[in-house]
């Protein structure tokens, strides 16, 4: 199932630029299960505006987010009820739901929350893949095959190419001021089983899902 949460706020709502702890925090809040759950969420959207210098964001009025779950779980969302996001007060004002189903064996996507793919190495650090080194896309779809067989039993065949409409977009994320993240913003082309589909639907593409990386929508 995805969501799309709709927040507002009386007055401006002042978030860090790296933000996705914060979110994550909120959404535990919402969804006591989301431990045992396995899902994605975007970024923000709405009205904004980044002070640099301070590296701050804040959204004007009313914003929004999505959240995808792979599992069929029963969710009552405090609908009209303020909560505390970060240091901010706001309210949840609508939460749209919509099934997430896949018949059509290729699919074009676009991110909601930028994909990063990594490895550990022998000496302790993270090498980032960039979509110039096609290491990224065979890891990408080693990834969707291993989230796929985990969830439904079947590692089927997936390819995940980069598609040609789209430009890919560097995102360099500071989670929790403790290690910084490198991510990609862009479109990709999905083939394989429809159900592998709705993993990365559902799921997200590459690591860190459930910290707000890697959810894609269809690209219509």
């Amino acid at each position: 199932m995805r969501y799309c949460i709709y927040l507002s706020s009386e007055s401006p709502v002042y978030l860090p630029i790296h933000y996705n702890h914060i979110l994550r925090g909120f959404l535990f809040n919402l969804i006591p299960q989301a431990e045992k759950l396995h899902f994605t969420y975007s970024n923000f959207f709405g009205k904004k505006r980044i002070n640099k210098e301070r590296k701050r964001i804040s959204f004007l009025s009313s914003f929004h987010f999505y959240v995808s779950i792979f599992e069929d779980v029963e969710i009552e969302f405090p609908v009209g009820t303020e909560l505390r996001l970060g240091k901010n007060r706001v309210r949840i004002d609508k939460v749209d739901a919509v099934p997430v189903t896949v018949n059509e064996k290729s699919i074009k996507v676009k991110t909601l929350s930028p994909v990063t793919v990594f490895q550990s190495l022998p000496n302790g650090k993270t090498l980032y893949h960039r979509p110039t080194n096609g290491e990224f896309f065979k890891k990408l779809e080693e990834d969707l095959k291993e989230k796929t067989e985990k969830l439904t039993g079947i590692r089927p065949e997936i390819s995940v190419q980069p598609s040609p409409e789209g430009v890919f977009k560097k995102a360099v994320v500071q989670y929790r001021n403790r290690f910084v993240i490198e991510a990609w913003k862009g479109m990709f082309d999905l083939e394989g089983d429809p159900e592998a589909l709705r993993v990365a639907l559902t799921v997200g593409l590459g690591g860190r899902n459930s910290q707000g990386f890697g959810m894609v929508a269809t690209a219509v």
